[in-house]
This record gives C-alpha cells, structure tokens and sequence, in this order.
C-alpha cells in the first residue's frame, strides 16, 4: 500500500443550513461544540495511530467544507478537483484548489463533468474503485483513469439516493478484502465488486444505515461509528481492530468518519 497522510477541515463554519441528501434536516440543529469535539476525537485517534495530518482553513458560508474527503482525489503531486453536483457545495472548489496550487499539485479540473473527490474514489492497492449515479458522473472514471493510467480504474454505479458516495457504502480494506452494501449498487457493479476481490463481505441493513462503512482504515485498524456495533463484530472476526467514535453531529449532515477526512496519496 502506498504511504499516505490525512487533510482534514475544521469544523468551525459546520451546520445543516439546507437539504442536499436524505439525511439532512435544517429544522434539526448541529450542536458546535459537540461537533468540534467529535472532530478532534477523530484528529486525536488518527495523530494516535502516526498518521500525518494536514489542515485546510475552513471557509465561511461553506458549511460543508469540513468534509474533506470530496474536495478532490490525488496520488503524488497530481489531483483531480471536485467539482460539485449541488450548487450549495461548488464554492468549495476554489479553496480546495488554493490548497493544491500552494502545495505544488498539478491540477486536473474535470468541468463540466460533476466529480466529487473521495467520496466516490477509493484506491486499493493498484486499483481505484469509481463511483457514479448521484453525485459524480459516469465520464468521471475516463478522467480518473486518463490521469492515473497505472491504476485499473472499476466504475461502480450506485442506486440508492441515502448511499450518495461511495465512500458510505463501500469500504476496501486492501486487494484481497472489501465491506460494501450490495443493495447500493447496480447488478453489474455489485459483480465487479465481487470479481474483483478475494473476499468480498456484503454488510446487513442495520451496518449501512449505521454509517459503518464511511470508516478509516490503518493497517489491521478500523477507526468507525461507535454505533456501528454490528460491524466492528464482523470485522473482529477478520482479524481487525475497531476505534469507535460519536460521529453523530456529522450524520446529521449525511457523512461520518471517512467523509472528514482526505487520504492523501503518496
């Protein structure tokens, strides 16, 4: 596996100020101060687990932007920008690319093509997991696949509105093992899924909708949902650790641990 370190965004200008997914709720307000001591749970048990963690200035009237993980996908010094479905988010980009041109990124912009960073692209081992249906669109897998031409580029379509990204109902732990929720994704994908991988663990009803799969992954260590009770069994039993953490401020917003987090890909 390559190395890698985290970008993670403060949650200073975090809320539910519109309705972008099924899980968002404006008439149900963010506690902050809850908030910013769940994010720092999650700083703390990353720094723990000596990973490198970066930091990209939060961004007023950008409530979102604390979900790092959507602002774009790199490996080495090259990354491909978001570029937001919903107009609410698409003022994130420009922050996110700030960041890319102050760290020395060559800067792949897909627009007008809709992408969302890595909510919808996972990298495991020589391949990366593509998603597309709700947020990012099919063509992302060719620009995906044009700029990082060693890696086998899997598009997988996903179906059900409340798994918008792939990174809440897919979880690859390396080459060999993978969680997903079949349900999410078309016939197809569901087979690729499991063509792909020597193991491949479909998860119940109950794990998905406890976001167990928008989860961290350090080694033999999962850093999860602490309400992910059912998941953190099953992946005991292969062999893994489990870190559980209230991520639940952040579910308001449809997005939990992985979501907060960029793995930054060297």
């Amino acid at each position: 596996m390559k190395k890698r370190s985290l970008l993670l965004c403060p949650p200073a200008y975090f809320s539910v100020k519109y309705k972008i997914n099924p899980w968002m709720n404006p008439a149900v307000p963010v506690k902050s101060s809850l908030a910013q001591k769940q994010w720092q749970s999650l700083v703390d048990a990353c720094n723990n687990l000596s990973s490198s963690v970066n930091f990209i200035n939060p961004a007023p009237n950008q409530p979102d932007m604390v979900f790092a993980a959507n602002g774009f996908f790199s490996i080495g010094k090259k990354a491909v920008l978001a570029r937001f479905r919903y107009k609410e988010r698409q003022g994130e980009t420009k922050f996110y690319k700030k960041w890319l041109d102050y760290h020395g990124y060559e800067v792949i912009d897909p627009n007008p093509i809709k992408y969302e960073g890595e909510g919808d692209t996972l990298l495991t081992g020589d391949m990366i997991l593509q998603g597309y249906g709700f947020r990012s669109d099919k063509e992302s897998a060719k620009i995906i696949a044009a700029a990082f031409p060693d890696k086998k580029v899997i598009p997988l379509r996903l179906v059900d509105e409340r798994f918008y990204h792939l990174d809440i109902c897919c979880l690859p732990i390396n080459k060999n093992l993978i969680y997903f929720y079949e349900k999410t994704f078309d016939k197809e994908s569901a087979d690729a899924i499991k063509s792909h991988f020597k193991k491949a663990v479909a998860i119940s009803d109950e794990e998905a909708l406890s976001f167990a799969l928008n989860s961290l992954i350090f080694e033999q260590t999962v850093i999860t949902n602490k309400n992910a009770n059912q998941f953190t069994e099953r992946v005991s039993k292969d062999g893994l650790k489990t870190i559980t953490l209230d991520m639940s401020e952040f579910i308001k917003a449809g997005g939990s641990v992985k979501c907060l987090a960029n793995e930054i890909w060297s």
